[in-house]
């Protein structure tokens, strides 16, 4: 197989299902007697790995876990963070699943978000934790574009009708778990990790003969407390990963994203020293259109048919990239609701696209930005919240579609906040890994059955007035005649001869 390579009226792809669901989450949460007891939490950060995904039985089955750091004041008055984990599952049916070359393989596509989350804490070490998640889910097969033909006696009498389209060519892949490590000084005796948090910044992602090239950094950030004066430390840990495609070659004219997720990141302080240690994993997508030919109409010089159709929408990849987007606000303490004379002591963000559309000639992405303030006042922290909306424009190929689906997915990769005169400004950089998908409106042939013979004479000529919406197809159809029987051009001149 050949992402990129024609492969004629053999298979098509088809989506089976393009859905999004929303679940709820409800656990019971007791800490560790290592970690700090909890006199009240500030506010939960969520991160969703890339789900697990099944095809059995006519449905996916969906399962996966969505980490959860919560930042907490503990009963002696420190800032402190602990880590926390729920898992969730459900099923969804897949469409004419009988339709589909499941030995072809099928692309399953599926990520998750946290639209919202709220902690009770019922004890110092106890805390019930609520979610509302939603998960964005595609899946797509192979069709073989071929008819069933019933009652035909030749084969030499047969005539088709061929139209090509572009269609949507596929390849999903993650990697190993890639393993980075760093080292951090600590600047005094008395300094502490608050917390910490990772996120994976792809830098290029591209295809190489058969396997895919991804490069980038994780990015570690510490919110180290040295004394009762907050630091924001940023580490940076490159990374260089490889994906075999298994004798799968990718076309020159391949367009590939990426996208990476922190699986795992612990950190360790020894003798003033933070020892940092980040497992990650990489999801790539590569995608492409190829042309497709499938048989839109048949007929038998001989015989009379009856033809029975399906209304079909072919998929087509319209964008498919990695992007990167900066965004710069300033609002003032009132509207965020921080009392005048705060100290701010961090900032964090987290981001969602939840829409996608052509508009005025642009593919147009929107979707939300969540900043998360962390302040303290007379020796109390709290926490203040804000939701802004964001977009971001691409350009389109030269055929301008409606966007029928997309699957795009936003990292914050870096967030600064500064506070003076009464206002916080706050500058963040968003990676934008994204699949617009539009679909071409198609009848194909299900079925044709072929039966009595058809009454024709022999050596004569017959006059055929076309109307506005007859073809040299529809006329040569009509008159059960080969189309090169057909003399003149029902598209343009008033009557045609048709040799019968």
């Amino acid at each position: 197989m050949k992402i990129g390579e024609e492969l004629g009226d053999s298979r098509i792809t088809m989506s089976l299902t393009q859905r999004d669901l929303n679940t709820d989450i409800s656990e019971d949460v007791t800490l560790p007697d290592y970690l700090p007891e909890i006199r009240k939490v500030l506010y939960v950060r969520e991160s969703a790995l890339p789900p697990a995904k099944f095809i059995s039985g006519g449905k996916v089955d969906v399962s996966g876990v969505i980490d959860y750091t919560l930042l907490y004041v503990s009963g002696d008055g420190r800032l402190c963070s602990a880590p926390v984990s729920a898992e969730y599952s459900f099923s969804l049916p897949l469409d004419n699943m009988s339709d589909y070359e499941i030995s072809e393989g099928l692309t399953v596509m599926a990520h998750t978000f946290c639209e919202s989350s709220s902690v009770r804490v019922s004890a110092p070490r106890r805390l019930q934790l609520k979610s509302r998640i939603r998960t964005s889910v595609g899946v797509w097969g192979k069709m073989l574009a071929a008819e069933k033909i019933v009652g035909l006696e030749s084969e030499d009498t047969l005539q088709r009708q061929k139209i090509s389209t572009g269609n949507l060519e596929m390849l999903s892949e993650s990697s190993d778990i890639v393993t980075l490590e760093d080292e951090y000084l600590l600047p005094s005796a008395e300094a502490m990790i608050s917390s910490a948090e990772a996120v994976v910044a792809v830098s290029e992602a591209r295809a190489d003969g058969d396997s895919l090239r991804i490069c980038g950094e994780a990015i570690v950030r510490l919110l180290v407390n040295n004394g009762g004066d907050f630091e924001r430390v940023i580490r940076k840990l490159p990374f260089e990963a490889e994906t075999e495609l298994d004798g799968i070659v990718i076309g020159e004219d391949s367009a590939c994203r990426a996208k990476g997720y922190i699986t795992d990141l612990s950190v360790n302080v020894d003798e003033g020293k933070a020892k940092i240690e980040a497992n990650l994993v990489l999801e790539a997508c590569v995608a492409c259109n190829r042309e497709v030919s499938y048989t839109a109409d048949v007929y038998s010089t001989e015989q009379k048919c009856r033809c029975f159709t399906r209304d079909c929408a072919i998929p087509k990849m319209l964008c498919n990239k990695n992007a990167t987007l900066s965004l710069d606000e300033r609002t003032t303490l009132e509207e965020l609701g921080i009392p005048e004379g705060a100290e701010l002591i961090d900032v964090s963000a987290a981001a969602v696209v939840d829409k996608a559309e052509l508009c005025e000639g642009k593919y147009l992405l929107r979707g939300s930005i969540r900043y998360c303030y962390i302040f303290s006042k007379d020796g109390e922290y709290a926490y203040a919240e804000q939701r802004v909306p964001f977009k971001y424009e691409c350009d389109t190929p030269d055929e301008k579609q409606e966007v029928s689906s997309f699957d795009a997915l936003a990292e914050v990769i870096s967030c600064r906040a500064r506070s003076d005169s009464g206002s916080v400004g706050v500058d963040c950089e968003i990676l934008l890994s994204m699949s617009l998908f539009g679909s071409d409106e198609a009848i194909m042939l299900e079925k044709v059955e072929f039966g009595e013979k058809q009454e024709k004479r022999r050596g004569v000529f017959a006059v055929c007035y076309p109307t506005r919406e007859d073809t040299l197809w529809s006329v040569a159809k009509r008159y059960a005649v080969e189309p090169s029987a057909v003399a003149g051009d029902p598209a343009s001149d008033s009557f045609v001869m048709i040799e019968m």
